[in-house]
């Protein structure tokens, strides 16, 4: 295998290394959050991430035997369930840390995929890692607007429960 060859494969496996790890990372979070929004926004990353890595595969194994590397990759838009939030703005706190974790490594995803873009040498590996950057952006903007929607529902529990606001301050200092 020549040099060129060699860094394209690294480039498929570290890619999906980390297309493994945030589909896993995802399910974690999906367990570990109670937002309904913010848990539909997990399982459905840790899908798209899943998705992300059997592409990945497919395209390496198209490298690896001659063929066209595809870079069309398509997602199935976000819905959410409609479930109602029920539990109260300490549990609703921790979710939105998750979710400004799962933000930052979103973030990490996109320059992950700016840089494979430039490492890449062939005309389609590029496309293929442009196609993956705006994806993960995609997600990145979809956290991103649910950590709003999360911190205004956080606002609107306060406004309406101003007991459980007192109580979770009076626990803070003890």
């Amino acid at each position: 295998m020549f040099s060129a060859e060699k860094e394209m494969v690294s480039s498929f496996e570290d890619a999906e290394a980390l297309e493994n790890s945030m589909a896993r990372l995802y399910g974690e979070y999906s367990r570990r959050i109670s937002y309904p929004k913010g848990k539909d926004v997990m399982r459905f990353l840790m899908d798209a991430e899943k998705g992300h890595l059997n592409f990945l595969k497919v395209q390496e194994s198209n490298f690896l035997q001659g063929r066209k590397i595809l870079s069309k990759l398509s997602e199935r838009p976000f819905r959410e369930s409609g479930k109602a939030f029920n539990d109260t703005i300490n549990t609703l706190e921790g979710d939105i840390t998750l979710l400004e974790s799962a933000e930052a490594l979103e973030k990490a995803d996109v320059q992950y995929y700016r840089l494979a873009v430039k490492k890449a040498r062939a005309k389609d590996a590029k496309a293929l890692f442009e196609t993956l950057k705006s994806l993960e952006f995609a997600h990145l903007s979809l956290i991103s607007k649910t950590i709003k929607s999360a911190r205004e529902e956080g606002m609107a529990i306060t406004s309406v429960q101003p007991k459980v606001l007192f109580s979770s301050m009076v626990r803070a200092k003890r």
